[in-house]
């Protein structure tokens, strides 16, 4: 949200500059910087979003996954499901320490309901 909110004060500030005359190229270049990362900033909002959904999914599938095979006592390849686990994890991982930073608004809360797969 900071990111989003910082843009958009430099885009007003380039704005005011430009229309009050002084330092017009100052105000242009940070009305066209802030303008551009806000607008970039709001496209990927969504995206970042529906990608986190995704991954949260693929997450809950494996994590079942492996649980069923786990209890079922099915003969799994060892490797094959520590691959996949450390996969998953190392994901988990990553979506919790970026929702914990600036870019909290592009990640879903919900990473942090989620435990690693054991």
């Amino acid at each position: 949200m900071e990111i989003l909110i910082t843009l958009a004060i430099i885009t007003a500030i380039g704005v005011f500059m430009v229309k009050e005359g002084d330092l017009s190229l100052t105000g242009t270049m940070a009305a066209i910087v802030g303008g551009v990362g806000l607008f970039t900033a709001l496209i990927f909002l969504p995206l970042s979003r529906m990608s986190t959904e995704s991954h949260i999914a693929q997450f809950k599938a494996i994590s079942s996954t492996i649980q069923g095979a786990r209890s079922r006592g099915e003969s799994i390849e060892n490797a094959a499901i520590q691959i996949k686990v450390s996969g998953a994890n190392e994901w988990l991982a990553s979506a919790k320490y970026w929702n914990g930073t600036v870019f909290d608004v592009w990640i879903v809360d919900e990473v942090e309901s989620l435990d690693e797969i054991q």
